[in-house]
């Protein structure tokens, strides 16, 4: 939450106020699953299976990149990361020194943080799979426009591919649902 600090200037008589960090559910507004799996892996509730699907580049907030890149670099024999030399090594970090230190201070309850964790981490999947079928679909409309049809055919197949995804359906010898 932001601090509001008023310093006095000795003998200027003026008061300055300096306004910190914004709040951090204003930061998390669209993205609770990114905050929630950044708590569960400071408190290392995060399985090994969880570790191996973590990746910086989920992450619409800087200082969870951050965390998350500079976590999965303390990962245990087990899988595991080690939470202690996160902190140690982030506590002063000025990107995200911060925001570690409020959210592992957090104590927010999950009714099954295994389950908990597993579902953010599909969340981010899911959005991450959503924001490159939108890129996708932008080139080929570009490519559609411009007459380039050899490039818009490979574009169709990568939109089939993540639509097979989603649906869950294999996509070895698929066929394309588009209209090429």
């Amino acid at each position: 939450y932001p601090i509001l600090v008023q310093q006095q200037q000795p003998g200027a008589g003026s008061v300055r106020q300096a306004v910190t960090a914004p709040p951090i559910e204003r930061l998390f507004k669209g993205v609770p699953e990114e905050r929630d799996l950044v708590v569960l892996l400071l408190r290392g509730k995060l399985s090994a299976t969880d570790v191996r699907r973590l990746q910086p580049d989920q992450f619409s907030v800087e200082g969870c990149k951050k965390l998350v890149d500079v976590a999965l670099t303390y990962v245990d024999r087990d899988g595991r990361i080690q939470v202690k030399p996160v902190l140690d090594q982030l506590v002063d970090d000025p990107d995200c020194g911060a925001l570690v230190t409020e959210l592992s201070l957090r104590d927010d309850h999950f009714d099954d943080e295994l389950e908990h964790a597993k579902d953010c981490l599909d969340r981010l999947d899911r959005k991450r799979s959503d924001q490159a079928m939108r890129e996708l679909i932008t080139k080929l409309k570009t490519a559609e426009r411009e007459g380039r049809a050899d490039e818009a055919g490979v574009l169709n197949v990568q939109i089939n591919q993540i639509r097979m995804r989603k649906a869950g359906t294999p996509t070895a010898g698929m066929v394309s649902l588009v209209k090429e």
